[in-house]
């Protein structure tokens, strides 16, 4: 018996109006394609606006759609500052890289 797929992705750099489309475009792509489980290494964002979160917030509810696992790992300061000020870190799974 296989493992399901999975995967990680490696953001880096501003997550804005600008890159949050294709992250929401790659991640509905895979959960299309039957992967079950996403984890989203976010120590390389220098910048996330609204748009960037909401991204992550689409994508949750993506993977979860399909009935796979979401998760976010490594949250660079500027993800966890995001993240405290709207009041939504309770809504994601958090890991560590090692467990990823």
């Amino acid at each position: 018996m296989t493992d399901p797929p999975q995967l990680r992705v490696v953001v880096t750099g501003e997550l804005d109006v600008l890159s949050a489309p294709g992250l929401r475009g790659a991640v509905a792509r895979r959960s299309a394609e039957g992967c079950s489980s996403v984890v989203l290494d976010l120590d390389g964002v220098t910048f996330i606006d609204c748009t960037g979160l909401s991204a992550l917030l689409a994508c949750q509810q993506e993977v979860a759609a399909s009935g796979g696992t979401f998760s976010v790992a490594a949250l660079s300061a500027a993800v966890t500052r995001v993240i405290e000020l709207t009041g939504t870190t309770g809504r994601f799974d958090t890991m560590t890289l090692e467990s990823a």
